[in-house]
Order: structure tokens, then C-alpha cells, then sequence
């Protein structure tokens, strides 16, 4: 700490100059434990803002739900509607994939319907586009997080599973030639 002895030397000062140093030299410190206590709290608070897979699935359900009652995906609903649960199914995921855009630019912000068919969205925003569709025409589905970074569908119709991913549908477990 030479430098703040000599910028009080600089400022006149002759009496007690390590004692003031030792003062300017406490006041930094303490300076640096409450920056450091900041950023300890900031780095938890972000953290407690991750959240869990089970989160997620309660913040997507919330979309798809609200979803259900949008134009686009009444039309899709109903031109896929008068058949089985599976042709249902192949009819949406046909629909999606034929106008299939991924976008690589993800923000936190969920896109609607009309902005995923036609602007294009990430993993998160198509599949959340296909439940709302599947909750319209009653078939059961769940988000599936299982693979980093990404989440997809598992779609349940007369005890098969199917995954549905925005350019995939296929049976889970069937064994591929």
C-alpha cells in the first residue's frame, strides 16, 4: 500500500499516515467482502431461477393448455380430427414436419402458434406447439427432457408409446431394420 502512503504525503499529511493507510486499506477490504457477498447472492439467486424438468413441465403445460383455444391450432385439430388416434397423430406430425423451420436463435421468450408454424421455433416451442394440438384432438402426451438441452414428446395411444420430436415420429422401443 506505497501508493496511498505516498498520495498522502502528496496531500500534505505528516501526522499518522499508517494509520490512515491501515483505515483505507480496512475500507477496502470490506468493500471487497460486500461485492463478493453480492455476487455470492446473485450466483444463488440465478441458480434458484434454473428450473427443474418438473418445472418445465408445469411452465410448457401452462402454454399448451392456453394454446388449445388458438386458431391455428383448432384448424390443424380439425382437419386431422375424423380419424384413429394414430392417424391423428401422423396427420399433425405430417402438417408440422412439411412446414418444419427450426430456429437456432432461442430467446426465454415462448413464440405463439402462428410465430412457431411460420417464423420457425426451437425444440421448446414446437413442443409445446404439437401438445397443444394433441390436448385438442384428446390424445395423451408428456414432455420428455431426457436428452440435454433438447425436449420432445412422448405420446401414449393403445399402450404404445410414440416420440415426437419436430421432424420425428416413430414407435419408442420398435425395433428399426
Amino acid at each position: 500500500m506505497k501508493f496511498l502512503k505516498k498520495h498522502y504525503e502528496k496531500k500534505g499529511y505528516t501526522k499518522d499516515i499508517d494509520l490512515r493507510v491501515k483505515e483505507k486499506k480496512r475500507e477496502l477490504i470490506n468493500s471487497i467482502i460486500i461485492i463478493l457477498g453480492f455476487f455470492i447472492l446473485f450466483v444463488l439467486f440465478v441458480n434458484s431461477q434454473i428450473p427443474e424438468n418438473s418445472t418445465y413441465n408445469e411452465l410448457f403445460s401452462v402454454y399448451s393448455n392456453h394454446f388449445e383455444n388458438d386458431a391455428l391450432i383448432k384448424e390443424i385439430s380439425f382437419f386431422c380430427g375424423n380419424n384413429t388416434q394414430v392417424k391423428k397423430l401422423e396427420c399433425v406430425h405430417k402438417i408440422v414436419s412439411d412446414n418444419f423451420d427450426y430456429s437456432h436463435n432461442s430467446s426465454d421468450l415462448i413464440n405463439s402458434p402462428i410465430e412457431t408454424f411460420f417464423k420457425g421455433g426451437v425444440c421448446r416451442d414446437w413442443a409445446i406447439f404439437y401438445k397443444a394440438i394433441l390436448n385438442d384432438l384428446n390424445i395423451t402426451s408428456e414432455y420428455n427432457f431426457s436428452q440435454p438441452e433438447h425436449v420432445f414428446l412422448d405420446v401414449k395411444i393403445e399402450n404404445k408409446t410414440y416420440i415426437l420430436d419436430q421432424e420425428l415420429l416413430e414407435e419408442r422401443n420398435k425395433k428399426r431394420r
